[in-house]
C-alpha cells in the first residue's frame, strides 16, 4: 500500500514548484484537506482504487513483478 499511496502523491504533486517529500502530513494536507473534507477524501480514495487497478492490470499483463 505504501508504494501505491506514494505513487499517487507524486502523481498529484508533480509540478516543479511542488517538490514536497512524501509523508503522511504532506499527503493529508495536500490531498485530504479542502473546503469539503469528506468529498476530498472520497475523491482521493477513488483515485487510489483506480491506480491500484492500473497496477494490477500491468502486473497481470506482464506476469512479472515491476521494479520501481
Amino acid at each position: 500500500m505504501g508504494l501505491l499511496v506514494k505513487s499517487y502523491f507524486k502523481g498529484k504533486n508533480n509540478s516543479k514548484e511542488s517538490k514536497k517529500d512524501f509523508n503522511f502530513g504532506n499527503f493529508r494536507d495536500d490531498l485530504l484537506r479542502g473546503e469539503n473534507n469528506s468529498l476530498e477524501a472520497k475523491n482521493v480514495f477513488a483515485g487510489l482504487r483506480k491506480l491500484q487497478k492500473k497496477f494490477e492490470d500491468v502486473y497481470n499483463s506482464t506476469g512479472r513483478v515491476l521494479c520501481v
